[in-house]
């Protein structure tokens, strides 16, 4: 039966995103109202299920200012304590959703994890970040950034254990911005 699962999941989460993504705002709302309750009432395995199955950061839009501000506390809880290339790939998209302080801390554990996770997860790590670091269009990196990048490029170069690509390509993206 777990095999049977594991091989449908990825049917039922593109099913899912579909759907959701052509639904109204309305029945948006109360999906993501649903995620909340079953945050509150649910088992941890349920709950961890149905984030990195279900859930993306996008989907922020669509949730109350409060149950918004619990949710990304429990997941960056768990991309703290636990972190996998499933829950960051969930993530895709929080970053507008964040202010100065979340998105440093957000950035600093992907950063941490970039440097020390295992190879899918820095993956998914580098398949999330990439886009919020290089320029679209005339969108500048915001300063909490560009100061993590300072600190964390030296790092990267002296132990030789970030990926140069990712730098590389930083630096590219960024020329004006970021100045190592």
């Amino acid at each position: 039966m777990e095999n049977l699962e594991s091989r449908s999941l990825p049917h039922l989460q593109a099913c899912y995103r579909a759907a959701f993504d052509y639904a109204s705002v309305g029945l948006k709302r109360r999906a993501c109202a649903k995620l909340i309750h079953a945050l509150k009432t649910e088992c941890q395995a349920r709950v961890f299920a149905y984030e990195t199955a279900f859930f993306k950061g996008s989907d922020l839009v669509h949730f109350e200012e409060a149950a918004a501000v619990l949710l990304k506390k429990h997941l960056f809880s768990r991309l703290d304590a636990a972190p996998t290339a499933e829950l960051v790939r969930a993530l895709s998209g929080i970053e507008p959703f964040l202010d100065d302080n979340e998105l440093c801390g957000y950035f600093d554990t992907m950063l941490w994890n970039l440097a020390m996770g295992d190879a899918e997860l820095k993956l998914a790590i580098y398949k999330e970040l990439m886009p919020l670091l290089h320029k679209s269009g005339a969108v500048p990196l915001r300063p909490c950034l560009v100061d993590r990048i300072r600190v964390a490029a030296p790092m990267w170069d002296v132990k030789g254990n970030g990926p140069d690509e990712m730098l590389r390509g930083i630096r590219a993206h960024n020329p004006d911005d970021i100045p190592f």
